[in-house]
């Protein structure tokens, strides 16, 4: 798992990591986040105040914390959180959807060629 920290700077933030789980100490409140097991993808969104993202490429974990400390606390309290994630099989799927989808001029394209052929057959030439 390679940590990736923002420029926000917030010393309150604690973290402890186990393997590809984040633990994450605000406050009193210890919050676990288990990355593991993850398939190559991203998270859809900003899993926690203090973890910006997730992806995994490749089989290799990125992880975008806030600035905080790196510490050892006590973990057998803990609320866990759940993760959004999107593969990269669906990922991909999307864009691909995406990329079928008519450009704009396309679109004008079609509806002036839509147009010409209904004033066509108004005018009984077709």
């Amino acid at each position: 798992m390679r940590i990736l920290y923002s420029e926000q700077d917030n010393s309150l933030i604690k973290y402890r990591f186990v393997n590809e789980v984040v633990y994450i100490k605000e406050n009193e409140n210890v919050y676990k986040i288990n990355l593991g097991n993850l398939p190559n993808g991203k998270s859809l969104e900003i899993i926690a105040d203090s973890i910006l993202g997730a992806e995994k490429i490749n089989g290799n974990l990125n992880v975008l914390l806030i600035e905080g400390i790196e510490e050892d606390f006590d973990i057998s309290n803990f609320e866990e959180l759940n993760i959004g994630w999107k593969s990269q099989e669906e990922i991909d799927y999307e864009i691909y959807l995406e990329s079928l989808k008519p450009s704009d001029d396309e679109v004008k394209k079609a509806q002036i060629e839509l147009l010409m052929l209904e004033l066509l057959i108004d005018m009984e030439v077709m």
